[in-house]
């Protein structure tokens, strides 16, 4: 490319062609920054995937009878839903019941992941940090 000479292979054999030396770095520069922006956005895509796999981890840690113990309720029933308000309201039915569909969704989540680490959910949260 220094010289200003392009080689072309064709089916009939190879072709040259005299060209502009500043034009033909100027192309090889230009392929070049784009394949390094291929490269740095599917490493991109990967740490994306990674903090969202991350935070799966990190939600289905959470016991499902702490996942409404917040200061917005004051009491709970055995399975974590919430029946009371902070304020001393009872929870209404409509919202006890989307509470126990979240508990029971954290619950699946929350055994399915001690299932599949044994039990040690921390192996697997350090495993994925480290990634």
């Amino acid at each position: 490319p220094t010289v200003g000479v392009r080689l072309e292979d064709r089916s009939g054999g190879t072709r040259w062609n005299r060209e502009d030396p500043e034009v033909m770095m100027k192309e090889i520069a230009e392929k070049k920054a784009k394949e390094t922006e291929m490269k740095m956005s599917k490493l991109e895509k990967k740490i994306v995937a990674k903090e969202k796999e991350l935070d799966k981890v990190k939600s289905s840690m959470v016991k499902p009878t702490d996942l409404f113990r917040t200061d917005e309720f004051k009491e709970w029933d055995e399975a974590g839903v919430p029946t009371t308000l902070a304020n001393g309201e009872a929870v209404s039915g409509g919202q006890i019941k989307k509470k126990k569909k979240a508990v029971d969704k954290q619950a699946k989540l929350y055994n399915d992941l001690m299932e599949k680490t044994n039990g040690n959910p921390q192996e697997l949260l350090q495993a994925t940090q480290s990634e």
